[in-house]
């Protein structure tokens, strides 16, 4: 699995409010059993954004964000019985 990631903060125009966001992404082939199923994630992507408010000593700031995948399931294969 290879990715990226980057991410960016600013103050505004009065110095104490702070806007940013950052995402990251990465691609591979992770293969994953879960009981009957073999599934395989080809990439997965985050982004996030944020907004706070500095004052004084302490920064105050609320984030919120998604994060979207996709994934292969190329079989589904039985367990025999005992």
């Amino acid at each position: 699995m290879v990715g990226i990631e980057a991410s960016w903060t600013d103050s505004a125009i009065d110095g104490n409010t702070l806007v940013g966001c950052s995402g990251g992404c990465a691609i591979g082939a992770t293969p994953t059993p879960q009981e009957r199923l073999i599934s395989q994630a080809k990439w997965f992507a985050a982004l996030t954004g944020r907004v706070g408010y500095a004052a004084n000593d302490w920064l105050f700031y609320a984030k919120a964000g998604g994060g979207w995948m996709n994934v292969n399931i190329p079989r589904i294969f039985s367990v025999p019985e005992v």
